[in-house]
């Protein structure tokens, strides 16, 4: 079992989400979770995704953070990633999800 966990917290007028561990197919759905919650909390205008924790990412993990983007696009308010570990961040670029999503 992939170790993972995820922290939702509210900071500086955003939501802040941190996963922590590897996002793979069988965590990726929590973070999906976690970032739905986040959008979903009254006055929510931003949400920021703080990588620096997560020593793994898949595709799962990839279409988690698209989901969470669309979700935040279509109730108004912006979803950026930051901070990602250096195979997280080439992950990120060569699926563009950087460009789309990066701070």
């Amino acid at each position: 079992m992939t170790h993972f966990d995820c922290t939702i917290e509210r900071r500086d007028g955003a939501v802040l989400v941190t996963p922590f561990g590897d996002v793979d197919r069988d965590t990726a759905p929590q973070l999906r979770e976690a970032l739905s919650s986040a959008v979903g909390e009254l006055g929510t205008v931003r949400v920021d995704v703080e990588l620096r924790h997560v020593t793994f990412m898949d595709s799962s993990g990839i279409g988690a953070l698209l989901a969470g983007h669309r979700l935040a696009t279509g109730a108004g308010a912006t979803l950026r990633v930051h901070n990602p570990a250096p195979a997280v961040r080439t992950v990120l670029e060569l699926t563009n999800v950087w460009q789309l999503l990066g701070a």
